[in-house]
């Protein structure tokens, strides 16, 4: 405040409002001595002032010169003095006060910053002028003496002088605190209304200003992080392997980032804070609504997030912290151009978000539901981009029995082992079948059992049918000993088993007439390998447009593979069909595309027909059954 008011006295020493900040900024013995000085004066209009100004503040004379008046009741003499406003004794007063404060000393240079102005330039990396920008900020909004003052003025002077106060030049200031400027992009400083019309429409933002106020960064931080919790599973819960997973860990060690692309309700966030746990780690998520009182103008979310994530990003600890960007569609997708523009909000600049990515130093996790409107060149700056499936069949088995462990349901033995052998359930839709079973009026075992299962044949018929995914299975009572096949299904169930404890490939023909079991015997084998059984049929990969089979075909093989299940293709004449007899380019390339992926496939596939003789003879190899 001293020194704002000495560098605003020298621009403006004529003014009310400046006699009023200079008789604020000085101390107690500063004003004895000012009034000595008046008392004193050559100048016997001055000095009768000062001693009517005295007599009517019940000042005896005799108290100013042996220093026994109070600062109260000194500066309600001097206010008397400046109510007359009479200009010899203004102009003596000011001249006084200025000589007190040094003011004629003080003509440039960074403003004097308190600790929280030094804590916040090494938290941000500000430049001086930045810092200096900051703190005459503050004494423009926060003393009201300095904006009483500024408001007097006209814009132009306004501005003037408060670049002054900043030590910067006006050129300077108007680009430290431009749109799109670094310290906008951090969220220190708002723009009111949206724009920079006026000096009075650029301020700090509600938290920098309590920060100033309280001396502490909490402020900050309040808003932008939403509550910590800790992780219910592990990493190897997931359907990333372990060459994946250590991947993921590596980049974030080293404090670059990671982006977690797939459909909602997968896992994704319980992913990010597993690793975290297993890394040591403390999570940091930025807030997916915009709670942080920042004042940020009004502008698309994208851009609200952004800076968000900007501030975010300076304010954790890269040694014991990770920091979790979730929902970020919004962030990524309208840095897209058109696209972005009409799926994401209002689009910006995608150099904006290369820029930022580039200069993320701490280890992040950006989680998003797509990457097809994510523009390639910020792809390319993320250390692993990373395509998430659904859990496995045995991470959905722990995940259930976890919850319903934590809930204290009195289930079955076998609930989560029944549930997951006949539904594929995302994270979320596990949450929301433990809640309602909490809900339910029920504590039997048995009468539990039937409520899920009616829970979720309800679930599988609803709108989030997707979450709630019937998954084949072998039937109860299922005999395999009744099977008749010409390897003994006891040997059969050990090699698959063997090979598939050892990562080895297995592709399997089973051939036979109709009604023999054979999709029944391969459902069986995926239970008893504890596995999940994706089954395609002829009709979920053929498509009357063409490419679009092709497409199908691969996806399929990538999807079996991430989540680790058994492969089984029903009707695989349909699939298989002998190249020999194809006679449209797409039969070839759809004939192609099964036999590379095929080839390429590193889990089980096991193929059932009622024609073996349509089969590629390039498929019918010794292993068949």
């Amino acid at each position: 405040m001293r020194a704002a008011a000495s560098r605003l006295s020298l621009r403006f020493p004529r003014e009310r409002e400046t006699l009023l900040l200079l008789l604020e900024a000085c101390t107690e013995r500063e004003l004895q001595r000012a009034a000595r000085e008046l008392v004193a004066g050559d100048g016997r209009e001055v000095a009768s002032a000062v001693t009517d100004a005295l007599d009517r503040a019940s000042i005896p004379i005799e108290t100013i010169h042996d220093g026994r008046t109070c600062r109260d009741d000194l500066s309600s003499a001097l206010h008397l003095l400046v109510q007359r406003d009479e200009a010899p004794v203004t102009r003596a007063l000011v001249r006084i006060l200025q000589d007190q404060l040094g003011a004629h000393a003080d003509r440039g240079g960074p403003l004097p910053a308190p600790p929280i102005a030094r804590t916040l330039r090494e938290t941000f990396a500000l430049t001086g002028d930045e810092q200096s920008v900051l703190v005459a900020l503050f004494a423009a909004n926060e003393l009201d003496d300095v904006n009483t003052l500024l408001h007097q003025q006209a814009d132009r002077r306004a501005l003037s002088a408060l670049a002054d106060v900043a030590g910067v030049s006006v050129a300077e200031y108007a680009r430290l605190t431009a749109a799109g400027g670094r310290l906008e992009r951090f969220g220190l400083i708002t723009h009111g209304r949206g724009s920079r019309d006026s000096w009075n429409d650029v301020s700090l933002s509600a938290p920098v200003l309590f920060s100033f106020l309280s001396h502490t960064l909490d402020d900050l931080s309040g808003g932008i992080f939403a509550a910590s919790r800790e992780a219910r599973l592990t990493p190897e819960d997931f359907p990333l392997s372990a060459v994946e997973r250590a991947v993921i860990r590596g980049a974030l060690s080293a404090g670059r980032s990671v982006l977690l692309a797939g459909s909602p309700g997968v896992g994704k966030t319980e992913f990010a804070y597993a690793v975290a746990a297993a890394m040591g780690r403390t999570v940091r998520s930025v807030e997916t609504t915009s709670r942080h009182g920042s004042g940020f103008r009004e502008r698309s979310s994208a851009q609200d997030r952004m800076s968000l994530a900007r501030m975010a990003s300076r304010l954790i600890d890269p040694e014991r912290e990770l920091l979790l960007i979730d929902e970020a569609d919004a962030i990524l997708q309208s840095a897209g151009g058109i696209l972005g523009a009409i799926f994401g909000g209002s689009s910006f600049d995608k150099a904006e978000l290369n820029a930022f990515l580039e200069e993320l130093s701490v280890p992040t996790i950006w989680i998003t539901n797509s990457v097809s409107m994510v523009p390639p060149s910020a792809m390319r700056r993320f250390a692993h981009v990373c395509r998430f499936s659904r859990p496995t069949r045995t991470g959905r088995e722990r995940i259930i029995a976890d919850r319903l462990g934590e809930s204290g349901l009195p289930m079955e033995p076998h609930a989560a082992r029944d549930i997951v052998r006949r539904y594929d359930l995302t994270p979320a839709a596990i949450d929301r079948l433990v809640c309602a079973l909490e809900s339910a009026p029920l504590r039997e075992p048995a009468e539990l059992s039937r409520f899920a299962d009616a829970y979720l044949r309800a679930g599988s018929r609803g709108p989030l049918a997707a979450e709630y995914r019937p998954l084949p299975s072998a039937v109860s009572n299922y005999d395999a000993s009744l099977c008749n096949a010409s390897v003994p299904v006891t040997d059969l169930l050990h090699t698959v088993r063997t090979r598939a404890e050892a990562g080895r490939p297995t592709r399997l023909l089973f051939a036979g007439p109709p009604g023999g079991g054979k999709t029944q015997f391969a459902l069986h084998l995926a239970d008893e390998l504890g596995r999940e059984a994706l089954v395609q049929r002829p009709s979920d990969l053929l498509s009357p447009f063409v490419g679009v089979a092709e497409q199908n075909i691969a996806r399929m093989f990538a999807e079996a593979e991430a989540t680790d299940a058994l492969l089984i293709l029903d009707e695989a004449d349909a699939l298989l069909a002998d190249r020999a007899g194809a006679h449209r380019s797409w039969e070839v390339t759809q004939a192609a595309e099964f036999l590379q992926g095929v080839q390429s496939f590193g889990g089980t596939l096991i193929a059932c027909t009622n024609r073996v003789e349509a089969i590629d003879p390039a498929l019918r190899r010794p292993h068949s059954c």
